[in-house]
């Protein structure tokens, strides 16, 4: 039989649980509205629903859960990242002509090439320390 607070926990946990899958469901989706086209939508939904979400569920965290769901955190995060570059890559192989070379140097190419009406350069250098 489980004291009041395991099963608090065991719910905790079953929140946790189905908020995890959700992120997972954005994270994997390669097309559509679940698909994740920036990192900052990543981190807002962070910072607006899943830490507020944690804090709510569990009270008083031991340091080693905390360290726990840190380190989780931090490597869902870079799952995200490697998810929203593989959604952007296929986005633009389906709809625009981009050659195959990593995303930043076609990032940079495209900045260095921009131009505003009056055909001015929007950004003429990059500054890289």
């Amino acid at each position: 039989e489980l004291t009041t607070e395991e099963r608090d926990t065991l719910d905790g946990c079953k929140i946790l649980q189905d908020l995890v899958r959700s992120l997972d469901r954005r994270v994997l989706a390669e097309d559509g509205p679940h698909a994740r086209y920036s990192v900052a939508e990543h981190e807002a939904e962070m910072v607006e629903e899943v830490l507020p979400l944690i804090s709510r569920t569990f009270e008083g965290l031991d340091g080693g859960s905390t360290e726990v769901l840190e380190r989780f955190f931090e490597s869902h995060s870079l799952a995200v990242r490697h998810a929203v570059a593989r959604n952007v890559r296929t986005l633009l192989d389906r709809t625009a002509a981009v050659p195959r070379v990593p995303m930043q140097e076609y990032a940079a190419g495209h900045a260095l090439g921009a131009a505003d009406a009056r055909g001015r350069p929007l950004l003429d250098a990059v500054v890289v320390g």
